[in-house]
């Protein structure tokens, strides 16, 4: 019985200690700051321009592959061939195969690299934000809105971390550099 007691009066006491130091958190949506942000808006165009042009190598080594994988299952392209030339045109056509894995290898290994240190990147930017916003706010924490089931709209903050994102990222000497 006075453990039944005492138990009751621990739980009672840590219940008001909670409420008399509420922990204040905010919410911020991590895929809206980059969406959302000018430097996000950079990072992704400079992952799209780096995109575009390992795309455009990798489509012309195809298309080059393409033709020489034709003119080698054109029987009357090659009768008219010496035995030399259809050699070195097969030889050509084992090289570009090569070539053309090699390629498609490289540009998965980039653009992994390219992603991961974006994503990276952004993190700096959102975590050094959000610091900013909770000290500003008073909030003990800022989560991202992907680790809540449910929260209070009050206690989103995205658009104020993308604010501070945009305050910092154009009056950052560095990063005015690297737009320019």
């Amino acid at each position: 019985m006075l453990k039944r007691y005492l138990m009751s009066g621990l739980t009672a006491g840590l219940l008001s200690l909670t409420s008399v130091n509420a922990t204040e958190v905010g919410v911020v949506s991590f895929r809206r700051c980059i969406e959302e942000s000018h430097q996000g808006k950079a990072e992704q165009t400079s992952l799209e321009n780096l995109k575009n042009q390992m795309t455009a190598v990798v489509e012309k080594t195809d298309k080059e592959l393409e033709d020489l994988s034709k003119k080698l299952q054109d029987s009357e392209y090659l009768d008219g061939l010496s035995p030399d030339a259809e050699h070195k045109m097969r030889q050509r056509f084992d090289e570009l195969s090569q070539e053309m894995a090699r390629y498609q290898q490289q540009f998965y290994q980039i653009m992994n690299q390219a992603n991961m240190k974006f994503m990276q990147t952004m993190s700096v930017q959102i975590a050094t934000a959000a610091k900013a916003i909770a000290q500003e706010r008073e909030l003990d924490y800022i989560v991202n809105e992907d680790a809540c089931f449910y929260f209070k709209p009050d206690r989103e903050v995205t658009s104020e971390v993308v604010d501070e994102m945009n305050r910092t990222y154009t009056t950052t000497p560095a990063l005015q550099e690297a737009k320019q």
